[in-house]
């Protein structure tokens, strides 16, 4: 049974992906699929509405970043809602610049006389 992300649930219903140098724009919606009444996400959807690669989404898995997910039988990976949150608020994130190395920023300054 597949069913669609409702408004109510205020998670990433409205995002929209560019359609490359097409002029019009499609909106991209996350699909569930309901496997013993909880509802998990194709990768490959979750990737499309936060507008990341799937290299980026596997790359993020494999450094322990984001939840790894579930395996399906066709060799499909699912994430549940809340794994779908954590990854989204993953990709969201900001931090300021923490310039740990002091002396890294000597390398941009001119020579001294």
């Amino acid at each position: 049974m597949r069913m669609l992300l409702t408004a109510g649930d205020d998670m990433l219903h409205n995002a929209t992906m560019d359609a490359g140098s097409s002029s019009t724009n499609q909106s991209t919606s996350l699909h569930a699929v309901e496997i013993e009444g909880i509802a998990y996400f194709a990768a490959t959807d979750v990737a499309a509405v936060l507008k990341i690669s799937r290299q980026t989404l596997w790359r993020w898995r494999r450094a322990g970043k984001i939840p790894l997910g579930h395996r399906f039988r066709d060799g499909q990976t699912f994430f549940t809602q809340s794994e779908v949150e954590e990854i989204k608020s993953f990709a969201h994130r900001i931090k300021p610049i923490d310039p740990t190395d002091r002396n890294q920023l000597e390398l941009f300054r001119p020579p001294r006389a």
